[in-house]
C-alpha cells in the first residue's frame, strides 16, 4: 500500500477543492451565458414585431451572415440592415410575429448554435383578405463579442409557407 507524505495528501485535497470550485464557476459561467443568448432571442422576437431595421440589425455581430427564406444571402451588419428596412416597410401592419420555441447549444463557452421557431398567422393583406398562415426557423450560431451575444450566422427556413394543403399544426 503506498504511504502519502502529509504534503502529498494537502496537495490533493487543495488541487480537489480548486477543481470543485472552478466546476461551479464554469457552470455558474454557462448559467449566465444562457442567460445572454436567452436575451437575444427575445431582442429578436421583439424587433420583429416592432419592425424596426435599426434595433433588427443591432442584433448581428458586425460581420453577420444571413440567408433569408428565399435564399438571399446578405454579409454584414449595415447590409441586413438596408435590406430589412424595405422588408419591415412592405409587410402587412396587421402581422403578427410569435416565437413559440427554440432549442440552444453552446458549442464553446462564447459560441452557441440555436434553432429559433416562428410563426406568422392571421396577417391581412393591403385588400384586406387574411394572408395564409406561415412558420419557420432561424438556425443560428450566436457569438459573444466583447461580453454580448450577437447572431453571427443565420438561415431563416419556411418550415411552411402558406401554400394550400401544407396547413399549420398549432405549436402552442
Amino acid at each position: 500500500m503506498p504511504r502519502y507524505s502529509l504534503n502529498a495528501i494537502k496537495m490533493k485535497r487543495i488541487i480537489f477543492i480548486s477543481l470543485f470550485i472552478l466546476s461551479g464557476q464554469l457552470l455558474n459561467a454557462q448559467a449566465n451565458d444562457s442567460a445572454g443568448v436567452i436575451k437575444l432571442i427575445e431582442a429578436f422576437r421583439v424587433s420583429l414585431g416592432n419592425g424596426d431595421a435599426k434595433t433588427f440589425s443591432n442584433l448581428f455581430a458586425e460581420d453577420a451572415d444571413f440567408t433569408n427564406v428565399v435564399d438571399s444571402s446578405i454579409h454584414g451588419r449595415e447590409n441586413i440592415y438596408k435590406h430589412h428596412i424595405n422588408v419591415f416597410a412592405n409587410r402587412s401592419p396587421t402581422r403578427t410575429i410569435h416565437v413559440p420555441s427554440y432549442t440552444m447549444r453552446f458549442l464553446k463557452p462564447d459560441i452557441a448554435a440555436a434553432e429559433i421557431r416562428w410563426d406568422n398567422i392571421h396577417t391581412m393583406g393591403a385588400d384586406g383578405k387574411t394572408l395564409p398562415d406561415r412558420d419557420g426557423v432561424w438556425i443560428c450560431v450566436m457569438t459573444k463579442e466583447n461580453g454580448k451575444w450577437y447572431f453571427k450566422v443565420v438561415r431563416n427556413v419556411f418550415l411552411h409557407d402558406g401554400t394550400p394543403g401544407h396547413e399549420l399544426k398549432d405549436s402552442r
